[in-house]
């Protein structure tokens, strides 16, 4: 539909153009072009804001109908005039109305792409949506070669204006009516308040290095266009002469543009990205200039190469405008908040636009008529211009990446301030505050924030609530005010439970450094061993062993440690590295013996050296990133992230070696899950190896956290966790811009969820080398696992249960080889050994 829509503004601007032209270069000469530059820019810049406050408040269709029908109505006119008057004073106003036209209808057309595409489509796909439009200016141009003599004059062409200018309308009408949601509601579901005013807009730097862009790439193609024409003029003579070279010269440069919108232009973003898009016009075009400029040195402007060079020129720009350069900044555009995206668009090409051919009118005039400047001079004056557009295209890649780095910390929700001080907001937190919902009352702490009412409150807690609710508002107290940490930890009594009994004692020793009275240490040492099977006891009585400083406890809490169960080990390590007390050895002494099984304690265990590191903590967890246990290792890469700088000389060196295992892992994953049938019976493997997809894009992410910008890098990793369409697009798009090519070229594909499986397996085969197995192949090695590469039992055991539904032999004798290939570590699995015994049964039973 929005290609169709391109297609028919293409041919509406040809329409508008091709007579036009050939009309006022025959009456009035190319000399007086800039006139018609200067009308443009100022009928646009009067129009602008009236355009972007017609964005914010009214659907695209409802905005487009009226200009449409009056485009209808005022081609409808100039053809009669051309008819009965013959004047030809028409064809200025329609050269004035042939750019209006375009911007107009790409803001609309590129709205809607807005709304419906989310910013990886947009990138992808834009370039196929703009084919419409050279496609459109191919077919009026054929029309206008083929209609000259039958009608009698290029100039009745004019009359298919209104014809093109209500199929236009027509389709953006029926476009609205299948998208009714995105097209229809978006604008008018948005909020006044969050509507910025124009001038708030504009003060954003990003948006004003947008529309210097925006002015710099039209001034360019203003000067490049100008060019063309003037030495089309100085060639031809005679309105039909130059109708039928503008016809067919934009014929061929039109087929030339979609050939390359077709065939090119998305490649070039996808593989290069946004910033060779943005400054790959600029170059080529200066490149161009420079070499006309040069031969002119020679020849002459005058000669058939200059004409050759400049009509190249303009081919070449007009081709890299619509597949790059357009792309590119609608792409741009998404960056922007949602509320702002629409009405910037308009803004900048709606004044950006006309101000760029206005300010090509008033320098062609002081070029020419005021200073004498010839074809040499203006060629100069484009290289130095497309110079300049080429820094701007360098800024505006700048701000994308800020922009997008920003919008992932976007909040979807304003936050609201409570007023404790009204008395009404207050009765109602105390009245959660004296709740049985532990999350509603720490609920109302937290809206109590650091407030000088707060501590009375959190006494009234310790006393009252839950045990695990009085622990954390014992630990809130300490933070706020110790004084009454302190009053309360002594006034707790025997009748309190045991967890606070010993949390009081334990507060007192580490803020008094009193020593612990015999009745206290027989308290502890008696809750130590069992807790009353209460996990909260346990932990209190563990924390409350390290405080009192007595040697005994605590080597009674590192043995719990090595020798407790996975919770009571976590608790203790956490008590002991509260207390000061290393427990770098006791983790990993843990993370030697996790190698398999569940990964929980050992995961625990490493969080706990963020409590009290040591300077040999950051070289243990180095130690570990990679562990066989690949969440081991992804928390060991988190938490490494707590303990150093991104700068830090000792991991720079180790990010290679951690990408490149996981992408490799990642393609051997994709490449079964291509293999796999399209059957419901193996949707269990199907969904355990994108669970294991999951996990591999955690420990990437995980990995560029060390040593890029965190808060951008935790911004993806929560975007990419809501799986919504537009907030993966956004993460994956700004990863992919802030990482060196070929860390992005790694990470990219195992994050791109949302992609489908074989172009995400492809390009990662770019870059890793990963063996290509049929689905037997693949299936006995993730069933057998002789080269470790899998390690994961529960994959294993699907493997051998898929292996089975689809007649594929996983056992010893299958496709991997001999029974000594069963030797690894996951063949003792209790799971691998039940799957095999299952499969077995079924394979022997009788038919």
């Amino acid at each position: 539909m929005l290609a169709g829509q391109t297609f028919l503004l293409g041919l509406l601007a040809a329409l508008l153009v091709i007579p036009a032209n050939g009309v006022f270069l025959d009456a009035y000469g190319a000399e007086n072009l800039p006139w018609t530059y200067l009308a443009t820019a100022t009928v646009a810049i009067l129009g602008t804001r009236a355009l972007s406050s017609a964005v914010r408040r009214w659907p695209l269709s409802a905005v487009a109908t009226p200009v449409l029908i009056a485009l209808a109505a005022i081609g409808l006119g100039a053809w009669i005039e051309l008819e009965v008057a013959g004047d030809p004073w028409v064809s200025a106003p329609l050269l004035t109305l042939f750019w209006l036209t375009i911007q107009f209808g790409f803001v609309i057309i590129g709205g809607q792409a807005g709304r419906v595409l989310d910013l990886r489509e947009m990138k992808a796909g834009f370039a196929r949506i703009v084919a419409g439009f050279p496609v459109g200016f191919i077919v009026a141009g054929l029309l206008a070669t083929v209609l000259i003599g039958p009608l009698g004059g290029i100039e009745r062409l004019v009359a298919l204006i209104p014809v093109a200018a209500i199929a236009l309308l027509a389709l953006i009408l029926f476009t609205r009516r299948h998208f009714p949601v995105e097209l229809g509601t978006f604008e008018q579901a948005t909020s006044e308040a969050s509507r910025p005013p124009w001038r708030n807009l504009m003060s954003q730097r990003f948006v004003l290095v947008l529309l210097g862009y925006q002015v710099l790439s039209q001034f360019g193609t203003q000067l490049v266009e100008f060019q063309l024409y003037d030495r089309a003029a100085a060639r031809y003579s005679g309105t039909d002469d130059l109708a039928r070279f503008m016809s067919r010269f934009l014929t061929v440069m039109n087929l030339v543009d979609l050939l390359f919108l077709v065939l090119v232009a998305g490649y070039v973003l996808r593989r290069f990205g946004m910033r060779v898009g943005l400054v790959v016009n600029p170059v080529i075009v200066t490149v161009l200039v420079g070499t006309m400029w040069l031969v002119g040195l020679g020849p002459g402007m005058g000669s058939t190469a200059v004409f050759v060079i400049i009509a190249a020129a303009r081919v070449s720009d007009i081709s890299f405008t619509d597949g790059a350069t357009r792309t590119a900044l609608n792409t741009a555009y998404q960056a922007l908040p949602a509320q702002d995206r629409l009405a910037a668009q308009a803004t900048i090409e709606g004044l950006g636009v006309p101000v760029a051919i206005g300010l090509a009118g008033v320098v062609l005039l002081v070029l020419q008529q005021v200073l004498g400047v010839g074809a040499m001079g203006i060629a100069g004056f484009t290289i130095a211009t497309c110079a300049v557009w080429s820094i701007a295209g360098l800024l505006v890649y700048r701000g994308y990446r800020v922009a997008l780095r920003d919008g992932l910390h976007r909040r979807v929700l304003d936050p609201t301030t409570i007023d404790v001080d009204d008395p009404a907001t207050m009765a109602v937190i105390d009245r959660l505050l004296e709740g049985d919902d532990d999350r509603l009352v720490w609920m109302a702490v937290t809206a109590l924030g650091d407030r000088a009412l707060l501590p009375d409150r959190l006494a009234r807690l310790v006393r009252s609530a839950s045990p695990s609710l009085a622990i954390a508002a014992f630990d809130r107290l300490v933070e706020v005010s110790l004084p009454h940490a302190l009053a309360a930890a002594e006034s707790v009594g025997a009748d309190d439970h045991p967890s606070i009994r010993l949390i009081g004692a334990a507060i007192l020793a580490e803020h008094r450094d009193e020593i612990a009275t015999v009745e206290t240490l027989a308290m502890i040492r008696r809750h130590l061993g069992d807790g009353d099977g209460d996990a909260d006891v346990r932990t209190a009585a563990y924390r409350a062993a390290v405080a009192t400083g007595d040697h005994e406890l605590s080597v009674l809490v590192a043995a719990e440690v090595t020798s407790g169960s996975s919770a009571s080990a976590v608790s203790a390590a956490v008590a002991l590295a509260r207390g000061g007390i290393t427990v770098d050895a006791l983790v990993e002494h843990a993370l030697a013996r996790a190698t398999g099984g569940a990964p929980g304690p050992s995961i625990r265990l490493v969080r706990c050296l963020t409590v009290a590191p040591t300077p040999a903590t950051v070289d243990l967890v180095i130690g570990h990133l990679d562990h066989p246990v690949r969440e081991v290792g992804l928390v060991c890469r988190t938490t490494l992230a707590q303990l150093v700088e991104p700068d830090d000389p000792r991991i720079a060196g180790l990010i290679g070696g951690l990408l490149e295992p996981d992408a490799e892992h990642a393609a051997r994953v994709l490449n079964l899950l291509r293999r796999i049938p399209d059957d419901a019976a193996l949707d269990v493997l199907r969904r355990s190896l994108h669970d294991e997809l999951t996990l591999l894009g955690q420990r990437v992410l995980a990995t560029m956290a060390l040593v890029h910008d965190r808060s951008m890098i935790a911004g993806a990793a929560r975007q990419l966790a809501q799986g919504a369409d537009r907030a993966t697009a956004h993460a994956i798009e700004t990863v992919e811009v802030h990482l060196p090519s070929r860390q992005a070229r790694l990470v990219v594909p195992v994050i791109a969820a949302s992609r489908p499986v074989a172009e995400r397996l492809a390009q990662l085969r770019r870059v890793v080398d990963v063996p290509e197995l049929e689905l037997p192949a693949a299936l006995a090695e993730l069933a057998t696992d002789p080269h470790r590469h899998w390690r994961r039992p529960w994959l294993a055991a699907c493997a051998i249960h898929a292996g089975a539904l689809v007649g594929v032999p996983t056992g010893p004798t299958g496709p991997t080889g001999p029974s000594g290939s069963t030797e690894s570590a996951i063949a003792d699995d209790a799971s691998v050994r039940e799957a095999r015994l299952w499969v077995s049964r079924v394979l022997t039973r009788p038919a």
